[in-house]
């Protein structure tokens, strides 16, 4: 009696060889695929500035599915297992549908995440504003960036967590993603009696001897951009651009530029006006 073919479980020696290939291709697979998925972290990681043991789970999570689909075709190799082989193939396809669809958000902010590490639109601490939520200002440094969320530091300190499959949906515009340079505007309204020539000088002056202008931008003070944008019956606006380092510079300079040309203005007599605001009233009168 032949116990190779009376037994299930007995395996001839070309069966003993398919076993072999799976399990040297098993091996071959997870360590080419280690290999490129950690020369990928540690890339992304390096371009996004966060700590790459954050995507290491990407590495264990397709090691730990090869090693399924390996065991499972090992068991299909094995005659009197070969049922229970199909019947974990067929529930392993089961399980993933109602994984997924149960985890629908989950997995949508992961994809997010990976899409931010592909293509890489904005990296930790980058100056950003992401639009989309009325009436909230969504802008502020990306201080951390996970699989499932971003979170930006505001400026007044708090923190905005934005789901990475919202992020990805939305407009998002970078102040530092190639050059940090910020070109910054500012908006001076003064009434149309006043010196006009007189308020273009003092404002070039005083950016001018401010210390965080690009000098190299400005050999003196009349190379500042001050222009006349608006010009009405109640006010003219005057528009200066001003290079600096970065958007927090520029910030920074903007309030103290409009601090000091404040008490410039009244020093010499030249008076800020609010702009005009156009009333239209109905005549409901029959």
């Amino acid at each position: 009696m032949d116990l190779n073919q009376d037994s299930g479980f007995l395996l001839t020696y070309k069966q003993w060889i398919e076993i072999g290939i799976i399990v040297v291709a098993t091996f071959i697979i997870t360590r080419v695929s280690k290999l490129l998925m950690n020369r990928f972290i540690k890339r992304s990681s390096a371009v996004l500035k966060i700590d790459k043991t954050r995507y290491k789970f990407f590495s264990n999570a397709l090691n730990a599915v090869i090693y399924i689909f390996a065991i499972i075709f090992i068991i299909h190799t094995i005659p009197a297992l070969r049922s229970v082989s199909t019947t974990l193939f067929a529930s392993a396809g089961i399980l993933a549908a109602v994984i997924g669809f149960a985890s629908q958000q989950a997995v949508s902010n992961i994809v997010g995440g990976v899409f931010v590490v592909i293509f890489r639109p904005f990296r930790v601490g980058d100056s950003i504003k992401v639009g989309g939520v009325p009436g909230i200002e969504m802008s502020g440094v990306v201080e951390d960036i996970t699989l499932r969320h971003t979170v930006i530091r505001d400026a007044e300190n708090a923190r905005i967590i934005i789901p990475n499959s919202m992020i990805n949906s939305q407009t998002v515009i970078n102040y530092d993603i190639i050059d940090n340079k910020f070109k910054k505007r500012i908006l001076f309204n003064i009434s149309n009696e006043s010196d006009v020539e007189l308020a273009i000088k003092l404002i070039k002056e005083n950016i001018y001897r401010h210390p965080l202008i690009m000098e190299s931008y400005y050999p003196d003070a009349s190379a500042i951009d001050v222009a006349v944008t608006d010009l009405t019956e109640k006010h003219v606006t005057l528009r200066a651009y001003v290079w600096t380092l970065n958007a927090d510079n520029a910030s920074t300079l903007a309030h103290e530029i409009n601090k000091t040309m404040l008490h410039e203005f009244r020093k010499h007599n030249i008076r800020i006006s609010e702009p005009q605001t156009l009333v239209l009233q109905h005549n409901n009168d029959k």
